[in-house]
């Protein structure tokens, strides 16, 4: 119960445009990525990350980012396609890093949901991609891949 009230304090903090220094090795510090996220024939959501050169299954979004990815389809299973940042942008939502995962390589972040506060892990994909586990990462649901 403690960690949903932390979750909670931070969610009404409000968006800041801090930046946090390079990330994406892609693009430049301030911009944004769109990631397609799909759900195979078997019904696990993936991240689509063609650059990923490992496993398939580390690509595989598990402990409530699967939730969340089915909240974003609308339980439909159609692909999400996603605006993410480490810096907030116009109509975004907000994942907050809650802590690193020592064990498990990865990290547990918040986001606020339509009921209550819910917590999703990102795996160590998300540390290679960013190059660490940003405190933020805000998002926006888009309709395609711009």
């Amino acid at each position: 119960m403690k960690l949903l009230k932390q979750i909670k304090q931070q969610l009404t903090k409000g968006l800041d445009r801090e930046s946090v220094g390079l990330h994406f090795t892609q693009v430049r510090e301030l911009e944004s990525v769109i990631l397609r996220f799909y759900k195979s024939q078997e019904e696990y959501w993936y991240v689509d990350m063609p650059e990923w050169e490992g496993s398939i299954d580390a690509l595989e979004m598990v402990r409530g980012a699967d939730d969340m990815l089915d909240e974003l389809s609308n339980h439909t299973g159609r692909d999400v396609y996603l605006q993410i940042a480490t810096s907030a942008f116009d109509d975004c939502e907000r994942l907050i890093k809650i802590q690193d995962d020592i064990v498990g390589g990865g990290a547990y972040y918040g986001y606020a949901s339509t009921y209550e506060p819910k917590i999703i892990w990102l795996c160590s994909v998300s540390d290679w991609y960013f190059g660490y586990h940003p405190e933020n990462i805000y998002f926006k649901s888009t309709s395609s891949k711009i």
